[in-house]
């Protein structure tokens, strides 16, 4: 199990980048919602998180994940009508996916002495639907848009040589940074940010003060893994 080798130390010491995107873990573009909730627009398919669109769905999507902590989670993500629920469904799913990966992060660098940078991917590629969604950020890291047939913009251009240059620098030396780029800082587990890539460009909290202290407290509650 992760958490036996996390509580030896044992992990490999190597510089590590790791993050998430915008529109996963049931995040979705806004532009969706409206589909989502026309009848069978919204059929949850096996591995993939249901994205809650109703306040019925948002309450008791909430029951059913939290219990005992489902009346806090609703004070924090407050829905009074459906389009409410939906862009409170996207930021819980938000929140949880950034703070997941920094509680991840902080028990990876308790055991090593290289490295860690996370990231946020923010950008919604040019004529995709799906917007920055689950690999989006593939193409960008290559800088191969080349491979996909859109109408890509110089926005997407840009990101790709930005994105690129960090995994370039990073697979040379393990660290990401270099000359002309925004300053990407290394995980701290003091400091509760993640490296915004995509759209912007620069570190930004993983969540409010009140939503990191529910999630922590969720984690708690869940078995090791």
């Amino acid at each position: 199990m992760n958490s036996q080798t996390y509580a030896k130390r044992a992990q490999n010491s190597v510089a590590f980048i790791a993050g998430n995107n915008r529109d996963e873990t049931g995040a979705v573009p806004e532009s969706t919602f409206a589909r989502l909730r026309a009848p069978g627009g919204n059929v949850s398919r096996p591995g993939l998180t249901r994205t809650n669109v109703t306040v019925a769905d948002l309450v008791s999507a909430a029951r059913r994940k939290f219990g005992a902590l489902a009346d806090a989670f609703l004070k924090l993500y407050p829905a009074s009508n459906d389009e409410e629920a939906a862009l409170r469904n996207n930021d819980a799913a938000r929140d949880n996916s950034r703070v997941s990966t920094f509680l991840w992060a902080s028990d990876w660098k308790k055991g090593v002495n290289q490295p860690v940078y996370t990231y946020y991917w923010t950008h919604r590629p040019t004529g995709n639907p799906g917007g920055a969604r689950h690999g989006s950020e593939i193409l960008f890291v290559f800088n191969n848009l080349y491979l996909r047939d859109q109408q890509w913009t110089d926005e997407d251009r840009k990101a790709a040589d930005i994105i690129s240059s960090y995994w370039v620098n990073f697979v040379t030396n393990g660290n990401p940074n270099g000359p002309g780029l925004p300053v990407w800082p290394a995980f701290d587990p003091k400091s509760p940010t993640v490296m915004e890539i995509g759209n912007h460009f620069g570190p930004i909290p993983v969540a409010s003060p009140p939503r990191l202290a529910f999630w922590k407290r969720f984690f708690q509650t869940q078995k090791a893994w």
